[in-house]
């Protein structure tokens, strides 16, 4: 723990150095600590003057306790399973879970043996807290005209021709997970919705399938949490466009109770262009949050319940590998939704390298490593609060120890430090106890 009596200067230095030479901290040797031999020029920021910056900054004035459902996952459908050392969270999307999968047909019973099987893998790893999309819509329901969604033609992306058949599904998934002692439940009211990909009716449907969800899911149980439709946010949000038209028909809508705004949760998917990182991803979240005071939305939870990096589009921007970057990426979107006030984040997908994602999630993966680290770090702590602008600062307290965590969106700064600090990297590479000025670049380090 660093004495309240020390003090850090912070000295930020245009250096030039390109992320792929500066990873976060030593060019040359990513994932280790970067010590430099000298630092130049005046001192910028001392401790005691950040501190008392940080107490009436930004989500400073009270301290947030960091759940460790901040830390969720797609589990996806491969033999291995995330660990909870991983993810505290699973998200059940392309699981085999959808509704045409549990309801194949109108008349037939319904069929859990996927979504049980999932919650067994998810058991034995410890996890008991999950997030399940409602939509697409199975065939039969949606109507023979109505368009195929993108899994096959069982489904399609339309809503479903009757509210009672999306009533029945809910209330009898509400009853079936509520059967899974010791689990906790929250229930998406579509994925993606603002896309023709997974919904092609309109803003005012979707809002009444999430009214229809609230009051269908509480009735039977009402510690079901309730999550608005996921909307994306990589090709902006219009202010006439879906988002905001949905949300002013949220207002409209009533759920469980005579409750307004039915919805427990506002939900984004702030995955970046194809080619973009971090800093665009954190854009796209500041942009939704916009648009949320725009349309005098309700205080909620902000959840990102999927992302990664480097997913082809929009348009023809193209896929990109972030392989060498991968576990600093995976730390900062993590960091960086945190103190933007997001309280839960799903990457996506549990899966090897070498498919469409720009970031592996999978065991030993470089980003695994690092969300495991971070994991560590952060569950259960309290975050005092978070400034700067290129260089961040966030301040930490278990009990009577704090920490902090450091890291830039690019190029890097040196820190001077006055007192032994132990240094350690988000890559879960070698700690280090120095007095010796240190180099702060794109790979998030604990000083403690």
């Amino acid at each position: 723990m660093v004495s309240r009596g020390s003090r850090t200067f912070v000295v930020g230095l245009a250096l030039g150095l390109a992320l792929g030479l500066a990873p976060g901290l030593n060019p040359g040797s990513p994932g280790n600590v970067g010590i430099a031999s000298a630092v130049a020029g005046p001192a910028l920021i001392e401790e005691p003057e950040l501190r008392a910056t940080v107490a009436v900054g930004l989500a400073a004035t009270t301290t947030r306790l960091i759940a460790p459902t901040l830390f969720g996952i797609h589990p996806g459908l491969n033999p291995t399973s995330p660990t909870r050392a991983v993810a505290t969270s699973w998200r059940l999307w392309d699981s085999n879970t959808m509704w045409p999968t549990l309801q194949p047909t109108r008349s037939g019973a319904f069929d859990w043996s996927s979504l049980d099987a999932l919650v067994a893998r998810a058991r034995a790893q410890g996890v008991t807290d999950f997030v399940i999309p409602l939509g697409l819509t199975p065939r039969w329901a949606a109507g023979d005209s109505a368009p195929a969604g993108p899994y096959g033609p069982s489904s399609s992306t339309a809503p479903p021709l009757s509210d009672d058949d999306f009533r029945a599904y809910v209330t009898a998934l509400a009853h079936h997970v509520t059967e899974f002692t010791g689990t906790t439940w929250a229930f998406e009211a579509w994925n993606e919705a603002d896309l023709t990909t997974f919904f092609t009716g309109t803003p005012a449907q979707a809002a009444r399938l999430t009214a229809i969800a609230d009051e269908a899911a509480k009735t039977v149980n009402p510690g079901i949490t309730i999550v608005s439709a996921s909307v994306t946010t990589r090709r902006g949000i219009k202010p006439d466009g879906f988002f905001p038209l949905y949300l002013r028909a949220l207002a409209a809508e009533h759920g469980f109770g005579g409750r307004p705004w039915p919805t427990d949760v506002f939900a984004l998917h702030p995955y970046p262009s194809g080619t973009a990182g971090p800093t665009a991803a954190s854009a796209g979240v500041a942009l939704f949050k916009k648009v949320l005071a725009r349309e005098n939305a309700p205080a909620r939870p902000l959840w990102n319940t999927e992302f990664n990096f480097g997913v082809a589009g929009p348009g023809t921007i193209p896929h990109t590998s972030f392989a060498g970057v991968a576990a600093q990426y995976m730390a900062r979107a993590f960091l960086d939704s945190m103190r933007l006030g997001v309280s839960r984040v799903y990457p996506y997908n549990w899966a090897p390298a070498g498919n469409y994602l720009g970031v592996a999630l999978f065991t030993d993966t470089p980003a695994t490593k690092a969300l495991t680290t971070l994991k560590g770090w952060l569950s259960g702590v309290r975050l005092i609060g978070c400034t700067g602008t290129e260089l961040y600062t966030c301040h930490f307290s278990r009990g009577r120890t704090t920490f902090r965590v450091l890291w830039r969106d690019s190029s890097s700064s040196l820190v001077r430090l006055t007192r032994a600090t132990r240094v350690c990297p988000a890559s879960g590479g070698t700690c280090i106890v120095t007095i010796r000025p240190l180099r702060v670049g794109a790979m998030p380090v604990r000083l403690s």
